[in-house]
């Protein structure tokens, strides 16, 4: 029987398996939904991965300049907020925020989201 990736996903996180959640998402595609509820569910107990995939999403949209999808990159960008304060690394999240907005700032569509985070 074929379960479809988001059922499993939502299987998952209902069962808090979150870990067998991020298996799921790391290794088929997901829409970016189910990921943004995946990386919410393991701010908890897997910060740092929520930090890897929020990066990993967000820069290729900010490098790219792609500036109709500024606010999908300000909306992975909390997430790896909420994952850095989550390992109380408060301090760090400012430097990494710091120095996307100083790589960043003539992007002038981008820069208000980065301030607000």
């Amino acid at each position: 029987v074929h379960v479809n990736t988001e059922t499993k996903v939502d299987v998952f996180l209902r069962e808090n398996l979150i870990d067998d959640a991020i298996a799921v998402v790391e290794h088929h595609y997901v829409l970016p939904r189910t990921l943004a509820r995946v990386m919410d569910a393991a701010i908890p107990s897997r910060p740092e991965w929520v930090i890897a995939q929020a990066r990993q999403q967000a820069e290729p949209i900010m490098d790219g300049a792609k500036s109709a999808h500024y606010e999908d990159a300000a909306r992975w960008l909390r997430k790896a907020k909420q994952a850095h304060e989550a390992l109380g690394q408060k301090a760090e999240w400012r430097a990494y925020r710091d120095a996307l907005r100083e790589k960043h700032q003539r992007k002038y569509r981008l820069m208000p989201l980065l301030n607000a985070l």
